[in-house]
Order: structure tokens, then C-alpha cells, then sequence
């Protein structure tokens, strides 16, 4: 599909739109993406109980896509590692796919998947 040339007035750069973001198996169209880096955290208290230490441990990368779906689209199970080629690229196990159908609508997809930074997972 041919894009549209998109011209900013303001003398900064942006990314514009999600056409550069895509899972490995061309789903479908992405319109909308979003990725989240977390951890689990242990906070350190004294002998008085007050905070002081955070520990940062398990950090991930959470990615979400909302996808318009191809006719041809098998969907993911859960436990599949999938790639979405985001800036930069996350691959991660599939926790959840939800598909939608609505009236007078096409057939859509949210896809989460979690990628584990310190582990082999």
C-alpha cells in the first residue's frame, strides 16, 4: 500500500503512524501499538521499616497491538514468540490474543506479548 507523504511544519522529526510496525506473520494492518519496559521491585526497609533500597529484578518489555485482521490471518496461541519489528525489534511470548467481531465492522486482533530481558525465556 502506498503511503502518504507527511510534511511537519515545526522544523522537529516523528515517527507518524504505526505502517513501520509489524508482527512476523503480517497479521494484518497495525493501528495502534504500544510497548511497556517493567520489572518486579522488592523494596529494602531498616530495622525502623523505612524504605531504603529498591531492588529491580525480572525486567520485561510488554508489547500490545490492535490489528485489523487479513482474511488469511491464523491466529497466535498463547506461549507462541512472535516478533514485532518495532524500533528496536521485541520478540516475546504470546500471553494473550483477543479477536473481535463487530457489526458493520472488520474482524480485529489485540495481541500482548512479554519479553523477558534476564532470562532464557
Amino acid at each position: 500500500m502506498a503511503s502518504a507523504t507527511m510534511k511537519m511544519k515545526s522544523g522537529v522529526t516523528a515517527v507518524w503512524g504505526t505502517e513501520e510496525i509489524t508482527a512476523q506473520s503480517n497479521y494484518g494492518i497495525v493501528t495502534s501499538a504500544s510497548r511497556k519496559k517493567t520489572s518486579e521491585k522488592e523494596t529494602v526497609p531498616d530495622g525502623n521499616g523505612y524504605t531504603v533500597g529498591l531492588v529491580f529484578f525480572d525486567q520485561k518489555s510488554e508489547v500490545s497491538l490492535d490489528i485489523i485482521c487479513k482474511s488469511s490471518m491464523t491466529e497466535p496461541s498463547v506461549g507462541d514468540t512472535i516478533t514485532f519489528q518495532t524500533s528496536p525489534a521485541v520478540s516475546g511470548i504470546v500471553m494473550d490474543a483477543d479477536l473481535k467481531w463487530d457489526n458493520k465492522s472488520t474482524k480485529k486482533m489485540t495481541v500482548t506479548a512479554t519479553q523477558f530481558t534476564d532470562t532464557l525465556v
